[in-house]
Protein backbone atom coordinates (compact mmCIF):
# COMPACT_ATOMS: atom_id res chain seq x y z
CA UNK A 1 0.00 0.00 0.00
CA UNK A 2 1.47 3.42 -1.01
CA UNK A 3 2.28 5.65 2.14
CA UNK A 4 0.23 8.33 3.01
CA UNK A 5 1.60 12.06 2.89
CA UNK A 6 -0.26 14.98 4.77
CA UNK A 7 -1.93 17.36 2.86
CA UNK A 8 -0.19 19.86 1.47
CA UNK A 9 0.32 22.36 -1.50
CA UNK A 10 3.82 23.01 -2.14
CA UNK A 11 3.33 25.18 -5.72
CA UNK A 12 0.69 27.22 -3.85
CA UNK A 13 3.22 27.82 -1.21
CA UNK A 14 6.27 28.72 -3.30
CA UNK A 15 3.46 30.92 -5.36
CA UNK A 16 2.56 32.96 -2.23
CA UNK A 17 6.68 33.94 -1.30
CA UNK A 18 7.19 34.69 -5.19
CA UNK A 19 4.09 36.78 -5.18
CA UNK A 20 5.38 38.68 -2.26
CA UNK A 21 9.36 39.09 -3.42
CA UNK A 22 7.59 41.03 -6.34
CA UNK A 23 4.48 42.61 -5.26
CA UNK A 24 5.42 43.42 -1.13
CA UNK A 25 2.18 44.69 -0.68
CA UNK A 26 0.48 41.49 -0.91
CA UNK A 27 2.03 40.40 2.37
CA UNK A 28 -0.50 42.85 4.27
CA UNK A 29 -3.30 40.87 2.38
CA UNK A 30 -1.94 37.35 4.12
CA UNK A 31 -2.94 38.45 8.00
CA UNK A 32 -4.53 35.25 8.53
CA UNK A 33 -1.94 32.62 6.99
CA UNK A 34 0.77 31.56 9.36
CA UNK A 35 4.13 30.39 9.63
CA UNK A 36 3.25 26.93 10.38
CA UNK A 37 0.62 27.12 7.73
CA UNK A 38 3.12 26.04 5.54
CA UNK A 39 4.26 22.50 5.19
CA UNK A 40 7.77 23.06 3.60
CA UNK A 41 10.68 23.83 5.94
CA UNK A 42 12.52 25.97 3.54
CA UNK A 43 8.72 27.76 2.52
CA UNK A 44 8.58 28.24 6.57
CA UNK A 45 12.11 30.30 7.09
CA UNK A 46 11.56 32.48 4.28
CA UNK A 47 8.09 33.38 5.09
CA UNK A 48 8.97 33.93 8.68
CA UNK A 49 12.02 36.12 7.25
CA UNK A 50 9.48 38.25 5.41
CA UNK A 51 7.23 38.98 8.43
CA UNK A 52 10.38 40.23 10.19
CA UNK A 53 11.35 42.46 7.67
CA UNK A 54 7.50 43.53 7.17
CA UNK A 55 7.96 44.36 10.82
CA UNK A 56 11.29 46.35 10.64
CA UNK A 57 9.82 48.19 7.50
CA UNK A 58 12.19 47.41 4.77
CA UNK A 59 11.78 46.45 1.70
CA UNK A 60 11.06 42.21 0.61
CA UNK A 61 13.22 41.21 -1.96
CA UNK A 62 15.87 38.64 -2.97
CA UNK A 63 18.92 40.55 -1.22
CA UNK A 64 17.06 41.73 1.92
CA UNK A 65 15.60 38.06 2.19
CA UNK A 66 19.26 36.24 2.02
CA UNK A 67 20.91 38.91 4.44
CA UNK A 68 17.51 38.64 7.35
CA UNK A 69 18.11 34.34 6.78
CA UNK A 70 21.46 34.63 6.79
CA UNK A 71 21.59 36.30 10.30
CA UNK A 72 19.55 33.28 11.62
CA UNK A 73 22.03 31.03 10.22
CA UNK A 74 19.49 29.31 8.20
CA UNK A 75 20.54 30.54 4.51
CA UNK A 76 21.87 26.98 3.65
CA UNK A 77 18.90 25.01 5.18
CA UNK A 78 16.70 26.85 2.71
CA UNK A 79 18.75 26.50 -0.17
CA UNK A 80 20.88 29.95 -0.44
CA UNK A 81 20.15 32.62 -2.74
CA UNK A 82 19.44 30.45 -5.66
CA UNK A 83 16.49 28.82 -4.10
CA UNK A 84 15.15 32.63 -3.30
CA UNK A 85 15.76 33.01 -6.86
CA UNK A 86 13.64 30.66 -7.83
CA UNK A 87 10.93 31.60 -5.59
CA UNK A 88 11.25 35.33 -7.60
CA UNK A 89 10.42 33.38 -11.07
CA UNK A 90 7.22 33.53 -9.82
CA UNK A 91 4.85 35.90 -10.78
CA UNK A 92 0.91 35.71 -9.86
CA UNK A 93 -1.40 38.18 -9.75
CA UNK A 94 -2.44 39.21 -6.45
CA UNK A 95 -6.00 37.64 -6.68
CA UNK A 96 -3.97 34.11 -7.36
CA UNK A 97 -2.04 35.19 -4.44
CA UNK A 98 -5.02 34.80 -1.76
CA UNK A 99 -6.34 31.93 -4.05
CA UNK A 100 -3.35 30.44 -3.18
CA UNK A 101 -2.86 31.02 0.70
CA UNK A 102 -6.81 29.84 0.99
CA UNK A 103 -5.28 26.90 -0.41
CA UNK A 104 -2.42 26.64 2.15
CA UNK A 105 -4.63 27.06 5.57
CA UNK A 106 -6.75 24.79 4.51
CA UNK A 107 -4.12 22.55 4.02
CA UNK A 108 -2.95 23.10 7.16
CA UNK A 109 -6.18 22.78 8.33
CA UNK A 110 -6.62 19.28 7.05
CA UNK A 111 -3.24 18.17 8.68
CA UNK A 112 -4.03 19.20 11.83
CA UNK A 113 -7.22 17.53 11.71
CA UNK A 114 -5.07 14.68 10.97
CA UNK A 115 -2.79 14.29 13.33
CA UNK A 116 -5.19 15.35 16.04
CA UNK A 117 -7.86 12.33 15.37
CA UNK A 118 -4.37 10.42 15.12
CA UNK A 119 -3.21 11.23 18.16
CA UNK A 120 -6.78 10.47 19.98
CA UNK A 121 -6.69 7.29 18.41
CA UNK A 122 -3.35 6.26 19.93
CA UNK A 123 -4.73 7.25 23.23
CA UNK A 124 -7.84 5.32 22.68
CA UNK A 125 -5.73 1.78 23.06
CA UNK A 126 -4.05 2.61 26.34
CA UNK A 127 -5.69 0.86 29.35
CA UNK A 128 -6.17 3.50 31.71
CA UNK A 129 -7.43 5.93 28.90
CA UNK A 130 -10.50 8.15 30.57
CA UNK A 131 -13.18 8.26 27.36
CA UNK A 132 -14.25 11.76 29.03
CA UNK A 133 -11.32 13.17 29.37
CA UNK A 134 -10.50 12.14 25.49
CA UNK A 135 -13.87 13.38 24.41
CA UNK A 136 -13.03 17.00 26.27
CA UNK A 137 -9.37 16.86 24.55
CA UNK A 138 -11.07 15.77 21.27
CA UNK A 139 -13.90 18.87 21.55
CA UNK A 140 -10.49 21.39 23.01
CA UNK A 141 -8.22 20.36 20.05
CA UNK A 142 -11.23 20.69 16.96
CA UNK A 143 -12.81 24.01 18.81
CA UNK A 144 -9.20 25.28 18.36
CA UNK A 145 -8.92 24.33 14.28
CA UNK A 146 -12.27 25.36 13.83
CA UNK A 147 -12.03 28.98 15.15
CA UNK A 148 -9.17 29.35 12.41
CA UNK A 149 -12.06 29.55 10.08
CA UNK A 150 -11.23 33.01 8.70
CA UNK A 151 -14.92 35.09 8.26
CA UNK A 152 -15.38 36.67 5.25
CA UNK A 153 -14.11 40.12 4.89
CA UNK A 154 -14.20 43.62 2.68
CA UNK A 155 -13.68 47.23 2.28
CA UNK A 156 -15.39 49.32 4.95
CA UNK A 157 -17.80 50.08 2.92
CA UNK A 158 -18.98 47.10 2.06
CA UNK A 159 -19.65 46.48 5.62
CA UNK A 160 -21.45 49.64 6.45
CA UNK A 161 -23.76 48.32 3.20
CA UNK A 162 -24.35 45.01 4.89
CA UNK A 163 -24.79 46.59 8.53
CA UNK A 164 -27.44 48.99 7.32
CA UNK A 165 -29.37 46.55 5.68
CA UNK A 166 -29.52 44.88 8.67
CA UNK A 167 -30.43 48.00 10.78
CA UNK A 168 -33.05 48.63 8.14
CA UNK A 169 -34.82 45.54 8.71
CA UNK A 170 -34.85 46.22 12.44
CA UNK A 171 -36.64 49.36 12.03
CA UNK A 172 -38.87 47.94 9.85
CA UNK A 173 -39.93 45.80 12.15
CA UNK A 174 -40.00 47.86 15.02
CA UNK A 175 -42.47 49.93 12.91
CA UNK A 176 -44.78 47.37 12.05
CA UNK A 177 -44.66 46.51 15.81
CA UNK A 178 -42.82 44.14 16.35
CA UNK A 179 -40.48 43.60 19.37
CA UNK A 180 -36.57 43.59 18.41
CA UNK A 181 -34.52 41.68 20.39
CA UNK A 182 -30.53 42.07 20.13
CA UNK A 183 -30.42 39.62 23.00
CA UNK A 184 -32.02 37.50 25.30
CA UNK A 185 -34.48 39.18 27.69
CA UNK A 186 -33.09 39.42 31.40
CA UNK A 187 -36.83 39.19 32.94
CA UNK A 188 -35.66 42.70 35.04
CA UNK A 189 -37.02 45.50 32.32
CA UNK A 190 -34.66 48.23 34.30
CA UNK A 191 -31.33 45.84 33.36
CA UNK A 192 -33.20 45.35 29.61
CA UNK A 193 -32.80 49.23 29.05
CA UNK A 194 -29.39 49.30 30.27
CA UNK A 195 -27.53 46.67 28.28
CA UNK A 196 -30.28 45.49 25.80
CA UNK A 197 -30.34 41.86 26.82
CA UNK A 198 -27.78 39.05 27.40
CA UNK A 199 -26.05 39.74 23.93
CA UNK A 200 -26.23 36.88 21.45
CA UNK A 201 -23.48 35.15 20.13
CA UNK A 202 -21.42 36.15 23.54
CA UNK A 203 -20.40 35.12 26.81
CA UNK A 204 -22.43 36.91 29.97
CA UNK A 205 -22.48 35.63 33.46
CA UNK A 206 -24.40 36.43 36.78
CA UNK A 207 -21.87 36.54 39.50
CA UNK A 208 -22.66 36.75 43.37
CA UNK A 209 -22.59 35.00 46.80
CA UNK A 210 -25.11 32.60 48.86
CA UNK A 211 -28.33 34.72 48.71
CA UNK A 212 -28.24 37.18 46.46
CA UNK A 213 -30.79 35.67 44.02
CA UNK A 214 -28.20 34.31 41.54
CA UNK A 215 -30.78 31.88 40.34
CA UNK A 216 -33.99 33.97 40.48
CA UNK A 217 -32.44 36.31 38.05
CA UNK A 218 -31.32 33.36 35.51
CA UNK A 219 -35.13 32.30 35.94
CA UNK A 220 -36.29 35.50 35.15
CA UNK A 221 -34.27 35.74 32.08
CA UNK A 222 -35.20 32.11 30.84
CA UNK A 223 -38.76 32.65 31.88
CA UNK A 224 -38.83 36.41 29.68
CA UNK A 225 -37.12 34.84 26.85
CA UNK A 226 -39.50 32.03 26.60
CA UNK A 227 -42.24 34.57 26.85
CA UNK A 228 -40.23 36.27 23.60
CA UNK A 229 -40.67 33.08 21.97
CA UNK A 230 -37.37 32.17 21.99
CA UNK A 231 -35.93 28.31 23.31
CA UNK A 232 -34.06 28.51 25.92
CA UNK A 233 -31.62 25.35 26.96
CA UNK A 234 -31.04 24.97 30.64
CA UNK A 235 -28.49 22.76 33.26
CA UNK A 236 -28.67 22.75 36.67
CA UNK A 237 -28.06 20.08 38.63
CA UNK A 238 -28.50 22.03 42.01
CA UNK A 239 -31.67 20.50 43.62
CA UNK A 240 -32.34 18.53 41.02
CA UNK A 241 -35.34 18.78 38.71
CA UNK A 242 -38.02 18.96 41.38
CA UNK A 243 -36.17 22.34 43.01
CA UNK A 244 -36.04 23.75 39.75
CA UNK A 245 -39.78 23.19 39.04
CA UNK A 246 -40.73 24.33 42.66
CA UNK A 247 -39.05 27.83 41.45
CA UNK A 248 -40.56 28.06 38.53
CA UNK A 249 -44.01 27.37 39.60
CA UNK A 250 -43.86 29.77 43.22
CA UNK A 251 -41.95 32.82 40.50
CA UNK A 252 -44.83 32.20 37.74
CA UNK A 253 -47.45 31.96 40.50
CA UNK A 254 -46.21 34.38 42.94
CA UNK A 255 -46.76 31.88 45.65
CA UNK A 256 -43.92 30.63 48.50
CA UNK A 257 -42.17 27.83 48.25
CA UNK A 258 -42.70 26.23 51.73
CA UNK A 259 -46.63 26.86 50.87
CA UNK A 260 -46.07 25.17 47.73
CA UNK A 261 -44.47 21.76 50.11
CA UNK A 262 -47.34 21.76 52.94
CA UNK A 263 -49.74 22.39 50.42
CA UNK A 264 -51.45 25.18 52.75
CA UNK A 265 -52.90 26.88 49.67
CA UNK A 266 -55.70 29.82 49.21
CA UNK A 267 -57.94 29.41 46.44
CA UNK A 268 -56.53 32.11 44.73
CA UNK A 269 -53.43 30.95 45.27
CA UNK A 270 -54.58 27.16 43.50
CA UNK A 271 -55.96 29.16 40.95
CA UNK A 272 -52.63 30.88 40.14
CA UNK A 273 -50.54 27.33 40.27
CA UNK A 274 -53.04 25.79 38.04
CA UNK A 275 -52.65 29.24 35.57
CA UNK A 276 -49.21 29.19 35.90
CA UNK A 277 -48.88 25.31 34.80
CA UNK A 278 -51.01 25.93 31.52
CA UNK A 279 -48.30 28.72 30.79
CA UNK A 280 -45.56 26.82 31.08
CA UNK A 281 -47.22 23.67 29.62
CA UNK A 282 -48.15 26.21 26.53
CA UNK A 283 -44.18 26.83 26.24
CA UNK A 284 -43.02 23.45 26.94
CA UNK A 285 -41.45 22.87 23.61
CA UNK A 286 -39.34 25.89 24.14
CA UNK A 287 -37.75 24.97 27.19
CA UNK A 288 -35.34 22.39 28.36
CA UNK A 289 -33.84 21.32 31.68
CA UNK A 290 -31.03 19.19 32.19
CA UNK A 291 -30.56 18.21 35.66
CA UNK A 292 -27.99 15.66 35.13
CA UNK A 293 -25.02 15.68 37.71
CA UNK A 294 -21.43 15.20 36.18
CA UNK A 295 -21.41 16.87 33.20
CA UNK A 296 -18.56 18.87 31.67
CA UNK A 297 -18.48 21.96 30.13
CA UNK A 298 -17.89 19.93 26.53
CA UNK A 299 -21.13 17.62 27.55
CA UNK A 300 -22.81 21.00 27.75
CA UNK A 301 -21.72 22.16 24.45
CA UNK A 302 -22.13 18.91 22.21
CA UNK A 303 -25.72 18.85 24.06
CA UNK A 304 -26.91 22.56 23.28
CA UNK A 305 -25.60 21.90 19.60
CA UNK A 306 -27.58 18.19 19.48
CA UNK A 307 -31.27 20.44 20.31
CA UNK A 308 -31.16 23.99 19.60
CA UNK A 309 -32.31 23.44 15.81
CA UNK A 310 -35.42 21.24 17.04
CA UNK A 311 -35.41 23.86 20.32
CA UNK A 312 -34.75 26.55 18.43
CA UNK A 313 -32.29 27.82 21.04
CA UNK A 314 -31.23 31.83 21.58
CA UNK A 315 -30.56 31.32 25.49
CA UNK A 316 -28.40 28.91 27.03
CA UNK A 317 -28.57 28.94 31.25
CA UNK A 318 -26.00 26.86 33.04
CA UNK A 319 -26.32 27.07 36.61
CA UNK A 320 -23.48 27.26 37.93
CA UNK A 321 -20.07 26.84 36.95
CA UNK A 322 -18.42 25.83 40.17
CA UNK A 323 -20.24 22.01 40.03
CA UNK A 324 -19.47 21.41 36.61
CA UNK A 325 -16.87 18.35 35.70
CA UNK A 326 -13.32 18.87 35.98
CA UNK A 327 -10.25 17.41 34.64
CA UNK A 328 -8.56 15.28 37.28
CA UNK A 329 -5.63 16.64 38.63
CA UNK A 330 -6.35 20.34 37.71
CA UNK A 331 -7.03 22.99 40.21
CA UNK A 332 -9.29 25.36 40.97
CA UNK A 333 -7.64 28.20 38.35
CA UNK A 334 -7.08 25.54 36.18
CA UNK A 335 -10.49 24.17 35.74
CA UNK A 336 -12.38 27.23 35.77
CA UNK A 337 -10.09 28.50 32.68
CA UNK A 338 -10.58 25.22 31.07
CA UNK A 339 -14.40 25.49 31.65
CA UNK A 340 -15.11 29.12 30.30
CA UNK A 341 -12.53 28.54 27.36
CA UNK A 342 -14.59 26.00 26.24
CA UNK A 343 -17.90 28.08 26.31
CA UNK A 344 -15.77 30.90 25.14
CA UNK A 345 -15.14 29.35 21.95
CA UNK A 346 -18.55 27.70 21.10
CA UNK A 347 -20.35 31.16 21.56
CA UNK A 348 -18.87 33.13 18.37
CA UNK A 349 -20.04 30.30 16.18
CA UNK A 350 -23.55 29.71 17.44
CA UNK A 351 -26.18 32.92 17.61
CA UNK A 352 -26.90 31.59 20.82
CA UNK A 353 -26.63 33.76 24.48
CA UNK A 354 -24.61 31.87 26.82
CA UNK A 355 -25.51 33.27 30.18
CA UNK A 356 -23.31 31.33 33.35
CA UNK A 357 -24.00 31.53 36.85
CA UNK A 358 -21.01 31.90 38.82
CA UNK A 359 -19.91 31.96 42.79
CA UNK A 360 -18.16 35.03 43.92
CA UNK A 361 -15.20 34.46 46.33
CA UNK A 362 -15.15 35.93 50.52
CA UNK A 363 -13.59 38.48 49.92
CA UNK A 364 -16.90 40.34 49.30
CA UNK A 365 -17.98 39.91 53.10
CA UNK A 366 -14.84 41.44 54.33
CA UNK A 367 -15.60 44.65 53.11
CA UNK A 368 -17.89 47.43 54.61
CA UNK A 369 -19.72 47.96 51.08
CA UNK A 370 -20.40 44.19 50.54
CA UNK A 371 -21.36 44.90 46.51
CA UNK A 372 -19.85 42.69 44.23
CA UNK A 373 -17.02 44.00 42.14
CA UNK A 374 -14.93 42.02 39.25
CA UNK A 375 -12.12 41.09 41.26
CA UNK A 376 -14.31 39.09 43.65
CA UNK A 377 -15.04 36.15 40.91
CA UNK A 378 -13.98 33.28 42.20
CA UNK A 379 -11.29 30.81 41.01
CA UNK A 380 -9.47 32.21 37.57
CA UNK A 381 -8.85 35.38 35.91
CA UNK A 382 -9.97 33.89 32.82
CA UNK A 383 -13.83 34.31 33.83
CA UNK A 384 -13.87 37.83 33.57
CA UNK A 385 -11.41 37.72 30.46
CA UNK A 386 -13.96 35.76 28.32
CA UNK A 387 -17.02 36.65 30.00
CA UNK A 388 -18.40 40.45 27.79
CA UNK A 389 -21.02 40.92 30.08
CA UNK A 390 -21.21 40.47 34.09
CA UNK A 391 -24.17 41.20 36.39
CA UNK A 392 -23.88 41.43 39.73
CA UNK A 393 -27.16 40.79 42.26
CA UNK A 394 -27.00 42.63 45.66
CA UNK A 395 -29.20 43.11 47.97
CA UNK A 396 -28.60 45.05 51.45
CA UNK A 397 -30.86 43.81 53.56
CA UNK A 398 -29.61 40.00 53.93
CA UNK A 399 -26.59 42.14 55.23
CA UNK A 400 -28.00 45.60 56.98
CA UNK A 401 -30.75 46.23 59.17
CA UNK A 402 -30.78 48.95 57.78
CA UNK A 403 -30.12 50.87 54.25
CA UNK A 404 -27.06 52.55 54.00
CA UNK A 405 -27.04 55.64 51.94
CA UNK A 406 -25.41 55.63 48.58
CA UNK A 407 -24.66 52.07 48.90
CA UNK A 408 -28.37 50.21 49.08
CA UNK A 409 -30.08 53.75 48.05
CA UNK A 410 -29.38 56.95 46.46
CA UNK A 411 -30.30 60.40 48.14
CA UNK A 412 -32.94 62.45 45.82
CA UNK A 413 -32.61 65.39 47.72
CA UNK A 414 -29.35 67.15 46.53
CA UNK A 415 -27.55 66.56 49.41
CA UNK A 416 -29.65 68.95 50.83
CA UNK A 417 -30.30 66.20 54.13
CA UNK A 418 -27.16 66.16 56.54
CA UNK A 419 -24.63 62.87 56.38
CA UNK A 420 -25.57 62.12 59.66
CA UNK A 421 -29.82 62.82 59.50
CA UNK A 422 -32.27 61.13 58.69
CA UNK A 423 -32.71 61.18 54.47
CA UNK A 424 -36.32 61.35 53.24
CA UNK A 425 -35.05 59.02 50.40
CA UNK A 426 -34.25 56.12 52.67
CA UNK A 427 -36.67 53.26 51.90
CA UNK A 428 -38.79 51.68 54.53
CA UNK A 429 -37.85 48.04 56.04
CA UNK A 430 -40.31 46.99 53.78
CA UNK A 431 -39.14 48.64 50.80
CA UNK A 432 -35.70 47.32 51.75
CA UNK A 433 -36.52 43.95 52.27
CA UNK A 434 -38.18 44.21 49.20
CA UNK A 435 -35.57 45.65 46.77
CA UNK A 436 -32.10 44.07 44.99
CA UNK A 437 -29.75 45.84 43.07
CA UNK A 438 -28.09 44.73 39.89
CA UNK A 439 -24.73 45.82 39.10
CA UNK A 440 -23.25 45.62 35.65
CA UNK A 441 -19.59 45.01 36.55
CA UNK A 442 -18.59 44.53 32.95
CA UNK A 443 -20.21 45.48 29.41
CA UNK A 444 -18.04 45.41 26.75
CA UNK A 445 -20.71 47.08 24.49
CA UNK A 446 -22.43 49.11 26.89
CA UNK A 447 -22.42 51.43 29.77
CA UNK A 448 -21.68 49.68 33.52
CA UNK A 449 -23.44 50.83 36.59
CA UNK A 450 -26.33 49.40 38.51
CA UNK A 451 -30.13 49.00 38.35
CA UNK A 452 -32.60 48.70 40.89
CA UNK A 453 -35.37 45.92 41.19
CA UNK A 454 -38.09 43.98 43.02
CA UNK A 455 -37.39 41.27 44.38
CA UNK A 456 -39.28 38.41 46.35
CA UNK A 457 -37.65 36.34 48.46
CA UNK A 458 -40.56 33.48 49.23
CA UNK A 459 -40.90 33.04 45.55
CA UNK A 460 -37.55 33.51 44.19
CA UNK A 461 -38.80 36.18 42.27
CA UNK A 462 -36.97 39.31 40.94
CA UNK A 463 -38.13 41.50 38.06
Amino acid sequence: MARRVLRHHLDAEASILGGVILRNEVLAELDTLEIDDFYHHQHKVVFEAMRNLEVAQQPIDVVTLEAEIGKKGKLGAVGGIAFLGELALRVPTVDNVLAYADLVRKASQMRQLTLTTSELCEQTYEEDADPDELVSMAFASLSKIENRRVETAGPIGEVIKRRVRELEEQWAAKARGEVVWLGAPTGVKALDRKIGGYPFGDVAMIAGRPGMGKSALALAATEATVAAGFGVDVYSSEGGERMYADRLIARKAKVAIEKLKTGDLSPAESSRISHAMMWYGQRSHLWRLDDRGGLSAVDIVRSVRKHRRKLKTRLVVVDYLQILKRREGASENEALEEIINVFGQAAPGDDIAWLLVSQLNRDVEKRPDKRPQKSDLRGSGALEQVARLIVAPYRGSYYYDDPKRDVDYECTCQRTCARDAYCPSTPTAEQFESTAQVLVVKNNNGPEGRVFASWNGPTTEIW
